[in-house]
């Protein structure tokens, strides 16, 4: 692997810059003359584009959704929720689409309400959700109970070790603005970092292992037990 020609004049941060076009001048110069930095900006920006087709459609309304949807079981709010998101994402409206066929009677209605009900009562606080669809490799998605909050967790191989990048979707920039995120193990802090207003947030270099990811929003804690980083 090539190792930077001159450390002292670069930073982490710049690299990541650099791929959005925000770098300082300094930072692209020595990109451009240092073939360590040049082959890092490389390998980030195709954990990048790896990230996006991991994350594709993280935000649409599941297979199901769409289909209480069509036959109209969804509450009012969460119909205007769903016809929202139909009105722009050219996936989700080929999907509604091709959700043909008739609508249950009655007793399968009924039935699929019991089911909603007991998934409702009995799923376990942080359970990893299926929501993705059409992704190489997904994403584990995390439900803060009582929250309407998404954690999504992409591990991934990075050039000192493994990275894992994580997204708290659902909170205004205002909120995630004193938010953090850490590993355990052992009950020992590994890594801590703070959120960008977007929620994103990347913990690295990483060993393989399993980890309890810990979030902390204000005076909500949050704990995600038996994240695996590299091979299980």
């Amino acid at each position: 692997m090539k190792t930077c020609i001159s450390p002292s004049e670069i930073e982490a941060w710049e690299l990541e810059a650099y791929l959005y076009g925000d770098a300082p001048v300094k930072a692209v110069e020595h990109i451009a003359r240092c073939p360590g930095c040049s082959a890092r900006v490389n390998e980030l920006r195709d954990l990048h584009r790896r990230l996006q087709r991991a994350l594709a459609r993280a935000d649409c309304p599941t297979t199901e959704t769409l289909r209480q949807r069509r036959w109209n079981q969804l509450p009012q709010a969460q119909a205007r929720s769903v016809d929202a998101h139909l009105a722009f994402c050219a996936a989700c409206q080929a999907e509604y689409a091709s959700l043909v066929g008739p609508e249950p009677g009655a007793a399968q209605q009924a039935l699929a309400m019991v089911q909603q009900l007991l998934t409702a009562v009995f799923q376990p606080p942080l359970a990893p959700v299926p929501v993705l669809r059409g992704a190489e490799t997904p994403p584990a998605v995390y439900r803060v109970p009582e929250k309407d909050w998404e954690i999504v967790l992409t591990p991934a191989t990075g050039a000192r070790g493994y990275v894992l990048t994580g997204q708290l979707l659902g909170l205004e920039p205002e909120e995630l603005a004193a938010a953090q995120a850490g590993l355990l193990a052992d009950d020992r802090l590994v890594l801590n970092t703070d959120f960008d207003p977007t929620g994103w947030f990347v913990l690295q270099p990483l060993s393989a292992g399993q980890y309890t990811l810990w979030i902390e929003v204000g005076t909500i804690h949050i704990r995600v037990p038996e994240v695996i980083v590299g091979p299980d």
